[in-house]
This record gives C-alpha cells, sequence and structure tokens, in this order.
C-alpha cells in the first residue's frame, strides 16, 4: 500500500500565525499556538535565554518553564474562553493579559507544558489535504 507524502504537509501559515489548542478536552478554553521547532522558534528561545540570563550564562541553570512561558507570553496570537478571575467576564485578548497569564509561576508546570507539548505535535498544524491523507489511512 502506497501513502501520499499529504500525512506531513503542514500549513505554513498555522505554523507561524499559530493553530487553536484546547488545553482541556471539552472545555471552551484555546490559545492559538505557534509551531514549536523550527528555525524561528529556535531563534525566539536563544533570545530569551539571553536576554533573561545573559550572554554568559550556566546552561544547567536556565529554567526552561521560564523560557517557555516568556515564549508563550510573546507569541501566543489569540486566546478564547478565559473568564477574568476578579469579574468574571470574558477575558479580552492582549499582549499584556497574555503575558500576565504566562507569568503566572503556577501555570508553568501544567498550562504551560500542555501548549508546549501539543503545540509540538505537527498533526494539528497539517493542510486540509494532509488531514484527509491521515483520515484515508485510519480506514479498514
Amino acid at each position: 500500500m502506497s501513502v501520499s507524502l499529504d500525512i506531513f504537509n503542514e500549513d505554513l501559515t498555522k505554523q507561524v500565525e499559530g493553530t487553536e489548542i484546547y488545553p482541556l478536552s471539552g472545555e471552551d478554553i484555546y490559545f492559538k499556538v505557534p509551531r514549536v521547532g523550527g528555525f524561528e522558534y529556535n531563534k525566539q528561545i536563544k533570545k530569551i535565554i539571553k536576554d533573561v540570563y545573559g550572554i554568559y550564562h550556566d546552561p544547567e541553570n536556565i529554567d526552561m518553564d521560564l523560557v517557555n512561558a516568556t515564549w508563550l507570553g510573546e507569541n501566543v496570537t489569540h486566546f478564547g474562553g478565559i473568564a477574568n478571575a476578579k469579574t468574571g467576564k470574558a477575558l479580552k485578548f492582549s499582549r499584556d493579559n497574555c503575558r500576565a497569564i504566562f507569568n503566572n509561576k503556577g501555570y508553568h508546570q501544567s498550562l504551560c507544558r500542555i501548549l508546549m507539548s501539543k503545540a509540538s505535535n505537527f498533526e494539528i498544524y497539517l493542510t486540509q489535504e494532509g488531514r484527509e491523507a491521515i483520515e484515508e489511512l485510519k480506514k479498514p
């Protein structure tokens, strides 16, 4: 059986602009996250490390949870379904609100790790043809 390489064809726009990632199944909360991995992502991570830890730093003392949270705060392109904890009203997307969410250290090992893990999965960034090719493979 031959398999179409479309199963690996990622949507380049989604890689940059992000795709909706739902950290909890069955909930309306989503974050639009660019693709984790690749040249641009690696440059961004290196810049964050340099900005936070300086040019000369001990790699063993880098808190990657902090680095990833900083990256999410700067690169998530939208979110929705989040209520303001104080008012109960919908929290509107803004860069400041985004930074505030990911600056909360309580989210570094839960929400941030979930988003980073899901954003490294190529399947959520596939083109329509790629998704169709995967569905075709699932058929008996």
